[in-house]
C-alpha cells in the first residue's frame, strides 16, 4: 500500500512512512517469496522500479543536494563525523549538511567523487548530529519548502 492511498488518518504529514496494517514500513510484497529469500542482485545499483535504477536515483540525490546547498546559507561538508561520534565515516564517503530555515538540520552521506561538485563550507568535523532519521529529513525538506514559500509570500 502506498502512503498516498492511506485512509487511516495515522499520517501527521504526507511524507510520513508507516504501514496501515502495523509493523515495519515495507513497500515490498514479500508474500511471493514466502519460505525462500529473494535472490540477491548481481549489482544493487541496477535494481529498478521500472523507471529508474538505484544508481540513477543516487546520482539525482547528489545533484539535488548540490543545488540545494548552493542556495541554503550555511551549507557545509566534512570528511569526518562530528567530534562526539563513535561511528567512523564509511569508506569513500563524506557528509554534507545544512540547517534549513524553519525546519532544522538535514544531512546526507555522499560518495567522495561528488566532493568538489558540492558547494558548502569545508569543516574538519561535521556539525553535531541531532539524531534525525531519513523520515525526519524528508519532513524537514518539505517544511523548508513551506516556510520559504511563506517567507516569500507564495500561496500554495
Amino acid at each position: 500500500m502506498l502512503e498516498a492511498d492511506c485512509t487511516c488518518d495515522q499520517m501527521a504529514h504526507p511524507c510520513d512512512v508507516h504501514d496501515c496494517m502495523g509493523g515495519e514500513p515495507d513497500p515490498v510484497d514479500r508474500t511471493a517469496h514466502q519460505g525462500a529469500p529473494a535472490p540477491a542482485p548481481a549489482d544493487s545499483g541496477e535494481i529498478s522500479d521500472g523507471y529508474h535504477t538505484f544508481r540513477e536515483l543516487y546520482a539525482h540525490r547528489a545533484a539535488l543536494w548540490a543545488v540545494l546547498a548552493a542556495y541554503v546559507p550555511g551549507a557545509w561538508k566534512s570528511r569526518q563525523h562530528d567530534v562526539g561520534s563513535d561511528t567512523p565515516m564509511p569508506d569513500g564517503y563524506f557528509v554534507v549538511g545544512a540547517n534549513l530555515f524553519g525546519a532544522g538540520p538535514v544531512t546526507y552521506h555522499l560518495p567522495i567523487r561528488y566532493w568538489e561538485a558540492c558547494p558548502g563550507r569545508v569543516l574538519d568535523h561535521a556539525l553535531a548530529y541531532d539524531g534525525h532519521t531519513s523520515n525526519d529529513v524528508v519532513y524537514r525538506l518539505w517544511g523548508h519548502v513551506a516556510e520559504t514559500g511563506k517567507a516569500r509570500g507564495r500561496q500554495g
